[in-house]
């Protein structure tokens, strides 16, 4: 076999590996609670880079420095964000327009089915640094 067929089909095998692979987020079938946290956890993690965005923007105008946001999420028994509320205790940001962005994004992140049709309460930090 030549090389540039190969190349083709290894490149064809590891699309179709790719396109196999289980993603949290649309993951259908409802799993237990102890698999559910930890792949809310890998959600909330991989939506990591989204919120350092929103903060990046708005230090970039506003010069924010070191804060912190806790978000509440109740997470609906089907997966889907159900409500978002601001932990204000423990949260430390007072610009509004990062508030807003954090939340519209989160608003539309999806989380595994739960098996036991129960709603859940997660609390999620982030902690932003200037650069």
């Amino acid at each position: 076999m030549n090389r540039p067929v190969l190349k083709a089909l290894l490149l064809i095998f590891s699309m179709l590996l790719a396109a196999c692979q289980t993603n949290p987020e649309t993951q259908s079938t409802p799993i237990s609670h102890k698999e559910r946290l930890e792949v809310i956890n890998q959600v909330l993690e991989s939506h990591r880079p989204d919120v350092a965005h929103c903060y990046r923007v708005s230090n970039d105008e506003k010069k924010l420095g070191e804060n912190k946001l806790s978000l509440i999420f109740v997470i609906a028994a089907s997966g889907n964000t159900k409500s978002i509320r601001i932990d204000e205790l423990k949260t430390t940001v007072a610009d509004s327009a990062l508030i807003d962005c954090v939340t519209s994004l989160s608003k539309t992140w999806n989380f595994p089915k739960a098996i036991d049709e129960k709603d859940l309460k997660i609390k999620f930090v982030v902690e932003f640094y200037p650069r």
